[in-house]
């Protein structure tokens, strides 16, 4: 009776710590989602708020606004990253796909971040060259938005999955 009851705790016990490692990397994954989309939503603020002050010529301004949005768009990589880390511990392909798309979206956010202070930079110097840095931006953001729509349209088509992530 004693050794039945010593194989039950220690089936027990494996089938919990299975469960651990299955479910605890997409727990953490949800705690992630939150944190990423606060500092993708930064983000697109700062760098909004650089060309606006960019448009008004307050070209220290939106440099200072650019560099912050470049600081929450690698915050929200590395957290990111985190979660991709994470989702590989469970078996969820819809998460790690989502990780990645997110990712992709952040990278090109930061090219369009990174062009657009190279465009304030040589505003004065060199207008043309300017120019060049700001078309680049606006086209790279344009495809970032291409990849949040397509973020989107995954957390439609999975509601069970993404229902805490807001």
């Amino acid at each position: 009776m004693k050794n039945k009851i010593i194989v039950l705790s220690i089936i027990l016990l494996f089938i919990a710590l299975i469960g651990i490692l299955v479910y605890g990397g997409e727990n953490k994954v949800d705690a992630k989602i939150p944190t990423i989309n606060t500092h993708l939503k930064s983000g697109d603020s700062e760098y909004n708020s650089a060309v606006t002050s960019l448009n008004n010529k307050k070209y220290s301004d939106a440099q200072t606004s650019s560099e912050n949005a470049l600081n929450e768009f690698k915050k929200a990589k590395e957290t990111a990253q985190d979660a991709l880390i994470s989702s590989t511990d469970g078996n969820n392909t819809v998460i790690q796909k989502y990780i990645q798309d997110t990712i992709s979206e952040i990278d090109l956010k930061i090219s369009a971040t990174n062009e657009l202070s190279s465009g304030i930079r040589s505003v004065s110097t060199n207008p043309s060259e300017a120019n060049q840095h700001f078309t680049k931006s606006n086209d790279l953001m344009k495809q970032s938005l291409e990849i949040k729509t397509q973020r989107k349209q995954t957390e439609k088509e999975n509601p069970s999955i993404f229902q805490n992530i807001n």
